[in-house]
């Protein structure tokens, strides 16, 4: 029976939903909030470009796409399928999915269906290979024809290039070449643990278990046999522990592999009790919680990289993998000829010498803070030493170290953000050229080329355009691309770019082979792609974050482009010259709900800083009025300006667009910090940007709320300690004792690993131990201060959180209660350091909703706050 319905001759493209004037608009309820997360929207686009596959899923497990044509004037059939996982053919010719136990292939120049029982299915070229149980099946997506059944396989392999299919069964391999289906058979001595391929995709080895033994099978895919090592100390099971080798590699020529054994002594840890909603602990009659439920334990375990030399089958190295630098991964590291080591010692970088079995050390580098890459072509290390601040490339043929602040007169780290050590991170590199000529890297607004054998020094490549305009210039491209891939000569190079001033996002070039400025494709208030340090000032994840990166389609001149903006929604275009735009799919506001506008606000802090936040306002804004104003914040936010906030259930923060909907303002003011005084900074931050708000008719002074989270609980706590013009207040998984914290940061589910240097050198930024400046910790604690506060507040700290100690929230909620505050305490069992669960969320939801509508907009107090502790009163959970 077919599995699909054709609708219409032509769907046009979803429009935005902004309706029409006059259209009578209602606040978003926590059923719009569901009817928006229960289905989940995707795109993909077929490698011409033609069509484009919209899919939906639905949390009952319902699911349906359509597929359409990408232009609108295509007169093309809109046709709608039951099922899900859809892809597109090769070519673009036809489309594959799955639904009710089956895999179905639709063929779109004759409307040819074609179906096999199956319940996964991977596409390999013209390929698509399908799985039903043990029976692996190959079905050609040209003839619609099953080309090659194999039974009783337990796993499958493809190599990089897509060439050839390895598929294990219990005792042997069988290996076929994908372009001529060609097939050999070989066999083994027992199970297969893992299997890899060389970076070429020409040689393959698989981990063998037999009998409790471990052995390595590699073979050529094209001609050899397989060929045999014994792994040693093997026994999979002895004096109680228990051995694994995995993290098979293959280095770049194919003479060598690595493989890493572990040795571990497992711990069983016991289940814990947990209750059935929330427990509540209420000021109304001062009931004291449970610090903690017990901590779990650790799997004591030893690791070692061993290195293989596959000509002779011997032993090369075997090293502890304490002593191997994982800046970077066991893969790069067993690549090239030089194994990057742990010196442990400062200011000393140690590599070993795989071929000569020599150690050599350099004193210029300080290995123990740095981050280390080979460059694609083998010739040299390079990296960030986090101690010095400073970029280097070291010459492994002739052992020279280059330190790049010799070359380069401006900053390579982060020296914007008044942030401890390890917070002033490095900006990255963009690249290398060909044959490791040359390599480019940012400061924190242009990019610079350095070339490698210094016939020239280092020059500015965007010639400085970015900094005297305040546009930040990177690669939209992924991070593998960029360590592994060497650019081409005079290549041209797409950019994103960022208008600090503005925080408009956009498309500009530069050729590598000449300096001059930057050429702009287009340039507004959106976001197409921004990694994190960009969007929020801390290059915590440096390569990730809003938007997404531009994806080549294969089979023409198209890229996909990811657009969105806080008003109208994320679109999903093609584009062949980045200026002008097809939109292809869209997620938008819905036409019924009271949506929202965002803008930039900025304000002079005491000392003459100046700072930016981000204000939300209602779309059906009345300046006439006067509107309650909740403040959510996390350290620096003002990048989120054009993102997009999709309604969502609070897992932690207040969700913007449901308060916004509902008559509130939200304002997110950006936090400015000075090491040794995170406290006073965040005060100092959050009460200037609320008295910067008071100075417009609109906004109600006398209502205004704090909200945040983590970092941003420990800020909500830092501010109602510190002022009392705030009428309510809610801190999420906060810390609150900087002397207590010191220890208990990072114990709970992180096996009694401390978190010291959060606090000295990290996000807390105060500078020193409490061993040499205590009165720095007791400055910066809120606990000191209980007696200050006159905020009602709102606590929501979680037993499980290996982030936040439950002990922090429980330290505040003990000295508020005592010294007769308006305090209450949320604590979620089988929660952590958000809240996962969707029950919970809507828990918490709920009632920070009616926490906040009783004191900022005079609402009934709802039960809750005024009904005694309720939690369960047993010994276990009762103090």
């Amino acid at each position: 029976m077919k599995r699909l319905i054709q609708l219409a001759i032509l769907l046009l493209f979803p429009a935005a939903s902004f309706s029409q004037p006059g259209t009578l608009k209602h606040a978003m309820t926590i059923d719009d909030i569901g009817h928006w997360q229960d289905k989940d929207s995707s795109c993909r686009v077929s490698p011409d470009g033609k069509f484009a596959i919209i899919s939906y899923t639905f949390k009952s497990g319902k699911s349906y796409f359509t597929i359409k044509p990408t232009e609108v004037s295509a007169k093309h059939r809109v046709i709608q399928f039951n099922g899900e996982d859809p892809g597109f053919g090769p070519e673009g010719n036809c489309v594959y999915y799955k639904s009710d136990g089956k895999i179905f292939i639709y063929r779109f120049a004759d409307g040819k269906e074609f179906s096999l029982k199956g319940d996964e299915f991977h596409p390999v070229g013209n390929i698509l290979l399908t799985k039903n149980k043990d029976t692996v099946i190959l079905v050609s997506l040209s003839v619609l024809a099953v080309v090659r059944t194999q039974p009783d396989c337990n796993n499958y392999f493809i190599n990089p290039q897509q060439s050839y299919l390895v598929l294990t069964a219990d005792k042997s391999l069988i290996i076929i070449n994908l372009r001529t289906l060609k097939s050999r058979t070989e066999t083994l001595s027992g199970a297969v643990s893992e299997l890899a391929f060389s970076q070429n995709g020409g040689r393959f080895g698989a981990i063998i278990i037999s009998n409790h033994k471990y052995t390595l099978r590699y073979e050529n895919l094209a001609t050899e046999a397989l060929k045999l090592i014994n792994l040693p100390d093997s026994d999979r099971y002895h004096n109680g522990m228990q051995t694994t080798y995995s993290n098979l590699v293959f280095n770049q020529e194919e003479s060598r592999v690595g493989i890493v054994r572990k040795i571990i002594d497992t711990i069983t840890v016991p289940p814990k009790k947990t209750n059935d909603g929330p427990d509540l602990y209420s000021f109304v009659d001062g009931a004291q919680p449970q610090a903690s439920k017990g901590l779990p334990l650790q799997n004591r375990q030893n690791e070692h990289l061993i290195v293989f030399n596959l000509a002779s089958g011997n032993r090369e190295l075997i090293m502890d993998r304490k002593n191997i630098d994982h800046g970077v991964d066991e893969g790069r590291n067993v690549l090239h000829d030089f194994l990057i080591l742990k010196s442990g010692i400062r200011n000393q970088l140690c590599l070993f010498n795989l071929l000569e079995k020599k150690l050599f050390v350099d004193t210029g580098v300080n290995e123990t803070r740095s981050i280390i890459f080979y460059s694609p072509a083998g010739k040299f290390l390079y990296g960030f030493d986090d101690s010095s601040k400073d970029a280097f490339y070291f010459n492994l043929q002739s052992h020279k170290l280059t330190r790049l602040r010799s070359l380069i007169p401006v900053p390579l780290y982060d020296d914007a953000i008044g942030n401890a050590p390890d917070r002033r991170r490095n900006f990255g590199f963009a690249g290398w050229g060909p044959g490791d000529e040359y390599f480019l890297i940012y400061d924190r607004y242009d990019i610079w080329k350095v070339d490698c054998q210094r016939t020239f020094k280092a020059h500015n490549l965007t010639v400085g355009f970015g900094r005297q305009n305040a546009i930040v210039f990177r690669r939209p491209t992924d991070f593998r691309t960029i360590i592994e891939t060497s650019l081409k000569k005079n290549e041209e190079l797409l950019l994103i770019a960022l208008d600090e001033r503005t925080m408009d996002n956009g498309f500009w070039k530069i050729n590598t082979g000449f300096a001059g400025k930057p050429v702009c494709f287009t340039m507004g208030p959106f976001v197409y792609w921004l990694p994190d340090y960009l969007m929020y000032g801390d290059n915590s994840g440096p390569y990730n974050g809003a938007g997404q990166i531009p994806i080549k389609l294969s089979g023409c001149d198209k890229y996909i482009v990811s657009r969105e903006s806080s008003e109208s929604g994320i679109f999903t275009m093609l584009t062949n010259d980045f200026k002008t735009f097809n939109p292809v799919f869209s997620k938008t506001p819905p036409a019924n709900l009271n949506w929202m506008t965002s803008e930039l606000v900025t304000w002079e802090l005491p000392g003459g800083q100046r700072s930016k936040g981000i204000l939300y306002k209602p779309e059906n804004f009345d300046k006439s009025k006067k509107y309650p104003v909740l403040f959510n914040f996390y350290e620096t936010r003002s990048g989120e300006l054009h993102r997009f906030p999709e309604p969502a259930l609070s897992a932690a923060n207040v969700d913007i667009a449901f308060y916004v909907s509902n008559g509130y303002l939200v304002f997110i003011p950006d936090i400015h910090y000075v090491v040794g005084s995170p406290r006073e900074n965040i005060t100092n931050s959050i009460v200037s940007a609320a008295q910067k708000l008071k100075t417009f008719s609109w906004v109600d002074s006398a209502k205004m709320g704090l909200q945040g989270h983590s970092f941003g609980g420990y800020e909500v706590n830092c501010v109602v300690t510190d002022s009392p013009i705030f009428a309510a207040a809610c801190s999420v998984s906060g810390c609150v004792d900087m002397i207590s914290a010191y220890s208990q940061q990072g114990l709970v589910n992180y096996h009694g690993r401390l978190g010291s240097s959060w606090f000295e050198t990290g996000q807390s930024r105060l500078g020193v131990s409490p061993s040499v400046n205590i009165s720095t910790y007791i400055k910066n604690s809120p606990i000191m201060n209980v007696s200050r506060v006159c905020t009602p507040l709102l606590i929501v700290q979680n037993r499980d959180d290996g982030a936040a100690s439950f002990a922090q929230g429980l330290e505040f909620y003990i000295g508020l209660q005592r010294a007769g505050k308006q305090v209450w305490m949320l604590q979620y069992d089988q929660e952590g350091h958000t809240i996962e669960q969707p029950k919970n969320a809507l828990d918490l939801t709920i009632r920070m909703r009616q926490f906040f509508d009783h004191y900022l907009k005079n609402s009934p107090e709802p039960e809750w706050l005024h009904s005694k502790s309720d939690f369960p009163s047993n010994s276990e959970n009762n103090l």
